[in-house]
C-alpha cells in the first residue's frame, strides 16, 4: 500500500479528474498519508487482537490519545507551516503514528494467549491458510468500495473546489459518526457473536446482535438527524464558502441522515464474518457496490447528471447492499444457525 500509493498517487488524481488548482495540494496529502499506512496496519491488527482477548477500553484510550495529538498537531502546525495541506497530513501521520505504538507496545506485554512473543514466533501454514481465507474476501469486499467510488468522484470533481471542499467537510462528520455509530458497534458483535458461535451459547449470540444492532442503529438515527439539523453551522467550522457548505448539506442529506443503513452494514457484515461466511460479503459488494455503482454511473447519472443524484448512488447501493445482508443473515440464522449447520 505505501509503495503503490507514494508511485502512483499522481495517476488517481488525475483518473479522478482533480481540478489544476489544488492538484499539488490533494497529491501532497496523499503521499503523507500513504506514508503513514503501516502505522494504521499496526495499529488495526493490534487493536483486534486486544478486543478479540476481550479487551475493548484500550483500543477506545489509543485513539482518542491519538485524535487529541491529531486535534493539538493541526493547530500548531496550521500556525507555524505555510503549506497547510502538509500541516494536515502530517498531524493526520503523527497521530496514527502515536496510535501504533501505543498498541504494538500492548501485545508485547499483555497476558494471555494473544500475546504477540517476537522470539517465539514461528510460521504455521495452517494459521496462514485460514487467515488468507478468511481475511482475503474481507480485504478485496474493502478494496471494491474504492474502485467503485473512483468513477464517482471523478464527476464529483467536474463540479469544481467548492463541491469538493463542502465533500470532505462532509466526509469529515461521516468519520466522527463512523467512529461512534457504526465501527465499535460491528467490531463488538464480531467479537461476542464469534465466541458464542464456538461455545454453541445461542442466546447470547442472540443477545449481542440485537444489543448492538439497536444501539448502533439508534446512535446513526440520532446523531444523523441532529448533525443533518444543524448542519450548517457544522459545515462552516470545515469550510468558509456559501457553495461548499450548500454542496455537503446536500451530501449529508443523503448519507448522513440514513447513515443508520451503512450502521446496520456493519454489523450484519461482522455477524456474518463471525459465522463464518465472509464470502458472502465479498460477493454482496462486488454486486451492490462495484457492479450497481457502475450501472449507475454509465446509465443513471449521465441522463440526469446532478450533484443530488450522484449522491444518491452511495444511498440506494447501501440499501440494496443491506436488504441482501438482512436476506442471508435471517437464513443463515433460523435455517443453519439454529439447526447446529453453520461452519464454524
Amino acid at each position: 500500500t505505501l509503495v503503490v500509493g507514494l508511485l502512483f498517487s499522481p495517476a488517481f488524481l488525475r483518473i479522478t479528474n482533480c481540478p489544476a488548482e489544488i492538484f499539488d495540494g490533494a497529491l501532497l496529502y496523499m503521499r503523507l498519508y500513504f506514508a503513514a499506512a503501516p502505522a494504521i496496519m499496526i495499529y488495526n491488527f493490534g487493536s483486534n487482537l486486544l478486543q478479540v482477548s476481550g479487551d475493548s477500553q484500550r483500543p477506545l484510550y489509543y485513539m482518542i490519545a491519538s485524535g487529541l495529538l491529531n486535534v493539538i498537531l493541526n493547530f500548531i502546525l496550521c500556525l507555524v507551516m505555510t503549506e497547510k495541506v502538509a500541516a494536515v497530513a502530517i498531524a493526520t501521520a503523527v497521530s496514527q503514528l502515536l496510535g501504533a505504538v501505543l498498541v504494538f507496545r500492548r501485545v508485547l506485554v499483555m497476558d494471555g494467549d494473544c500475546r504477540l512473543k517476537l522470539r517465539a514466533s514461528n510460521w504455521n501454514w495452517r494459521a496462514f491458510y485460514k487467515i488468507i481465507a478468511n481475511g482475503l474476501p474481507i480485504g478485496l469486499s474493502n478494496s471494491l468500495y474504492s474502485l467503485a467510488n473512483l468513477q464517482i468522484q471523478s464527476a464529483l470533481n467536474s463540479f469544481g473546489s467548492a463541491a469538493i471542499a463542502g465533500n470532505a467537510a462532509t466526509v469529515n462528520v461521516e468519520g466522527i459518526i463512523g467512529a461512534i455509530a457504526a465501527g465499535p458497534w460491528g467490531s463488538t458483535v464480531g467479537v461476542f457473536v464469534g465466541q458464542n458461535v464456538g461455545a454453541d451459547n445461542k442466546k447470547r449470540v442472540k443477545h449481542s446482535i440485537l444489543l448492538c444492532t439497536a444501539l448502533s442503529v439508534g446512535l446513526a438515527i440520532f446523531i444523523g438527524v441532529f448533525t443533518t439539523v444543524l448542519s450548517a453551522p457544522l459545515l462552516s467550522l470545515f469550510v468558509d464558502s456559501a457553495d461548499a457548505v450548500h454542496y455537503g448539506q446536500i451530501r449529508m442529506l443523503y448519507i448522513i441522515l440514513p447513515y443508520f443503513i451503512a450502521a446496520l452494514n456493519t454489523i450484519l457484515s461482522n455477524v456474518i464474518q463471525a459465522f463464518g461466511y465472509s464470502i458472502f460479503c465479498t460477493v454482496n459488494s462486488i454486486f451492490s457496490v462495484f457492479v450497481f455503482r457502475m450501472i449507475w454511473m454509465n446509465n443513471i447519472y449521465p441522463l440526469y447528471p446532478s450533484f443530488h443524484v450522484l449522491m444518491q448512488c452511495f444511498l440506494v447501493s447501501w440499501t440494496l447492499i443491506a436488504i441482501l445482508n438482512l436476506i442471508f443473515f435471517f437464513s443463515l440464522y433460523y435455517g443453519r444457525f439454529k439447526k447446529n449447520k453453520t461452519t464454524n
